[in-house]
């Protein structure tokens, strides 16, 4: 794994993601839209320590995330920073239809509900599990009827869906792919992903999953759509690799963007982000 974010990223960087990734992770929250100023006076009031840390807030103090003020109100969820910002970049519009491919355990299903507001609609698949049975709780908790939980094999395209039912032509307006991959950009959080990874091969592996899935998310989008391609990678072969192979051979798709974020100690993980256009 050293060997090769030295070969892909350079020494510095290197030392960088070591460094991160050996730190003991913050515990961060995302305000809910329009609960920002009033979470923060509630901390303010209560005493509690917090760092801000782009659109979230970095737990200084304050014990059990059910404690904190806001929980029961719904005002905040719980995200890294860097997680917090990929359903932004998909621009998502309120009261459109959005799909969320490999959804559990959902804090980026939560945001996407938020985005398309009450008269919008969001499919979130993934496979049954333990995961996707918290993603249902969650959704429950907070009342969101404007998400469905599909649970099916998301490289199958045959098992989705066009678009939402009685929701118009078919097709969605936004698909996000937040893909399985080797969590390389957040290995504090995820300590055992070090280990389960063993060798080049399984990064190929994984990349070749990739490829499939967002294949399927592209397929689905109507035309004019956005797509973000998201990981917790920072393997250049799982993120601008799949990116590229995908866009050789599919000519209607461009590239808006695509962004890399290396973790930072005691602050946020890393990952990457890529905004995909259907012509």
């Amino acid at each position: 794994m050293v060997e090769r974010f030295l070969a892909q990223r350079g020494l510095d960087d290197t030392m960088k993601i070591l460094a991160a990734g050996v730190a003991r992770p913050p515990l961060s929250i995302r305000p809910a839209e329009g609960h920002r100023d009033e979470l923060i006076a509630a901390f303010h009031e209560r005493g509690l320590r917090f760092r801000e840390e782009g659109r979230c807030l970095l737990m200084e103090s304050g014990g059990l995330v059910e404690d904190l003020p806001g929980w029961k109100e719904l005002w905040f969820a719980v995200q890294d920073a860097s997680a917090a910002e990929v359903v932004p970049a998909l621009e998502v519009t309120k009261a459109s239809r959005v799909l969320d491919l490999c959804a559990a355990p959902g804090g980026k299903t939560i945001a996407l509900a938020e985005a398309v507001g009450p008269e919008g609609a969001v499919l979130a698949v993934d496979v049954a599990g333990e995961r996707t049975d918290r993603l249902r709780a969650e959704l429950m908790r907070r009342g969101l009827s404007n998400v469905a939980v599909l649970e099916a094999d998301a490289t199958d395209a045959a098992a989705l869906p066009m678009g939402v039912a009685g929701r118009g032509k078919p097709g969605f307006h936004f698909a996000l792919l937040d893909a399985p991959c080797s969590n390389t950009g957040v290995l504090a959080r995820r300590v055992e992903a070090r280990w389960r990874i063993e060798g080049p091969a399984e990064i190929a592996t994984l990349a070749a999953l990739q490829g499939r899935l967002i294949r399927v998310a592209a397929d689905k989008l109507r035309r004019a759509g956005r797509l973000v391609y998201s990981t917790c990678s920072l393997d250049r072969d799982e993120n601008e690799g799949v990116v590229a192979s995908f866009l050789a051979e599919s000519p209607d798709f461009r590239l808006e963007s695509e962004t890399t974020r290396l973790p930072v100690a005691a602050r946020h993980d890393g990952g990457y982000v890529a905004v995909i256009i259907r012509a």
